[in-house]
């Protein structure tokens, strides 16, 4: 496997896949990385943690554009991993539930809000679609560990 030169889709410059990369991202499930490194952080340091609202399933928005909220844990890891993949447009981090109107990050971690940490995906799902999502979501999320997803403990890391 050789290393691939990709151009990232928020400022078109090009950057290196390595064939390291490569090899774990497809021995995880993931696909190809579509900003570079730093438009990845950039991303990430503008997003602001906001209150969500769980959805039924998912939700049409047009023809080209799809939003489901997904609950799993810590959610800067399904952020981390939805955030790469072709068709994914947005992932935003937040909270679900509880009886706490805006709690902090801090407060979420204590476990006595009653929230659930979740992501919201808006995708595109002529490029994805939502099964591939919750395939990909169910790979990287066990539902059959109670409050627990790895070594994130807390009733706030609910399934």
């Amino acid at each position: 496997m050789e290393d691939k030169k990709i151009k990232c889709i928020d400022c078109n410059k090009d950057f290196i896949f390595t064939a390291g990369e490569q090899e774990f991202f497809e021995e995880k499930g993931y696909s190809t990385p579509i900003r570079c490194k730093d438009c990845r952080i950039k991303r990430k340091a503008e997003k602001e943690v906001v209150g969500l609202e769980t959805l039924p399933g998912h939700l049409s928005m047009n023809n080209n554009q799809e939003i489901t909220t997904l609950g799993g844990g810590c959610f800067w890891c399904l952020e981390a991993v939805f955030s790469e993949l072709r068709g994914v447009e947005d992932v935003v981090s937040g909270y679900s539930g509880g009886s706490v109107p805006n709690p902090s990050y801090p407060q979420i971690c204590t476990s006595t809000t009653g929230h659930a940490e979740v992501v919201q995906i808006t995708f595109d799902p002529d490029i994805i679609s939502f099964k591939e999502l919750i395939e990909i979501f169910l790979t990287i999320h066990d539902p059959t560990t109670l409050n627990r997803q790895g070594a994130d403990v807390g009733l706030n890391i609910v399934q």
